[in-house]
């Protein structure tokens, strides 16, 4: 997302105010936030015809002191990531008598990664291009193995590696 002014907001520290961005129905069953400072983040993947809600909210850079003060641990900013069965948070709903609703989410820690391109409950995905290369990094949510790695370019491939993932 960019803002009005052209700003690249896919980094939190570029907000300087109050951000909230919301999707609805994407084809994507995930979405995630990620700090390059320590190389973490967070993955959401649930059905998105079922929990079709996706947020990211960001106080921004120049929060005042109340928000550090009383919203975070150490008076720093910080990103919420929220999803869930409603769109936004303005949308409400009532469950009728003897009404259900299930759905299942997954909300996956990712340390010691340069990204997220992809996540999935077994595995998340980061996968750059550089002109130094092609950088592929897996974090295994579950023992995978024996596990196939293969990267092409249209048919030519560029990785074909056996390993098992843990």
């Amino acid at each position: 997302p960019r803002s009005p002014e052209g700003t690249d907001l896919r980094r939190q520290g570029n907000s300087k105010t109050q951000l909230g961005l919301f999707t609805a129905y994407t084809k994507e069953p995930f979405m995630a936030i990620y700090n390059p400072a320590s190389r973490t983040g967070v993955a959401h993947y649930a059905d998105s015809a079922l929990v079709p809600g996706k947020k990211v909210w960001s106080w921004g850079t120049d929060a005042d002191g109340w928000v550090r003060k009383y919203l975070s641990d150490n008076d720093t900013t910080y990103v919420e990531l929220q999803g869930g069965v409603l769109r936004t948070n303005s949308d409400f709903d009532f469950l009728e008598p003897q009404q259900i609703k299930r759905f299942t989410e997954y909300w996956i820690p990712v340390h010691g990664m340069d990204g997220i391109t992809r996540a999935t409950p077994d595995a998340v995905l980061n996968l750059q291009r550089s002109n130094q290369g092609v950088l592929v990094q897996i974090q295994a949510n579950r023992e995978i193995g024996p596990a196939h790695v293969r990267l092409t370019a249209g048919v030519r491939p560029l990785l074909d590696e056996p390993l098992n993932l843990t």
